[in-house]
């Protein structure tokens, strides 16, 4: 949108990936779709569990101080509907993680959360005017598509709609990245194999890794697991 000229390149035969097969969940605070959903008891235990618990330092401490100036708030109006702000996203994200997150990074996810389902939206995304609670998930913030566009094709048809309308974007199916090549501290360039063809793509200005993680890396996923009895290779994965 910002008028960059871009090339996709993805290892399957169509775009989505993983976002299409995790039925695409998109979390973020969302007080508007959150008057849909009533606020139980044990919501309620939750959010004062988490404000009254001592904090592991000085930045759970003050999100739990915004928080509760919110959640105070929230019930002083009347409200009986979901409370939920990016700051008890934050809260939970941070305290979900073990500690381990970086705050910065989470500052950015959960602020920016909420405009981004927006943006989203506003180039073509259908979501549902009530929200879930994605598998995994400690809240009910998980936006879902419509029966229309279910799970994750609910973002993926609207990129791909407007990638046929735009020029200067191209997406390059059944080319698998191998390979990233750097100059000096940049990425310059990624080595691809497409349709059993060795490419290399030179980026003009940068390269964006957007993989979603490491759930197809059997080794890495055996490495961090620690709940499961197994995660080899009778599990499938994209």
């Amino acid at each position: 949108q910002a008028g960059a000229k871009v090339i996709i390149i993805e290892k399957l035969g169509f775009a989505g990936g993983s976002t299409i097969f995790s039925a695409g969940a998109f979390n973020g605070a969302d007080p508007v779709r959150g008057q849909a959903t009533k606020m139980t008891k044990t919501n309620r235990d939750a959010v004062e569990k988490l404000l009254q618990k001592e904090p592991f330092d000085e930045y759970e401490a003050s999100l739990q101080k915004t928080v509760r100036s919110q959640f105070d708030a929230h019930l002083q109006k009347g409200n009986d509907w979901l409370f939920d702000s990016p700051e008890f996203h934050a809260l939970q994200t941070y305290n979900g993680g073990d500690y381990k997150g970086r705050p910065e990074l989470i500052d950015l996810l959960t602020q920016k959360a909420p405009e981004t389902i927006e943006w989203v939206a506003s180039n073509g995304a259908v979501f549902k005017d009530t929200l879930g609670m994605a598998t995994g998930a400690l809240w009910q913030r998980s936006h879902y598509g419509t029966k229309d566009f279910p799970n994750g094709t609910t973002v993926i048809y609207p990129a791909e709609k407007y990638i046929k309308e735009h020029d200067g974007i191209d997406l390059h199916t059944e080319t698998r990245a191998v390979e990233l090549i750097k100059d000096g501290n940049r990425i310059a360039s990624v080595k691809a194999k497409m349709k059993g063809y060795d490419v290399t793509y030179k980026a003009a200005k940068a390269v964006i890794i957007a993989t979603g993680g490491f759930g197809a890396n059997i080794d890495m996923r055996q490495k961090y697991n620690t709940q499961w009895a197994d995660l080899g290779t009778k599990i499938g994965c994209s």
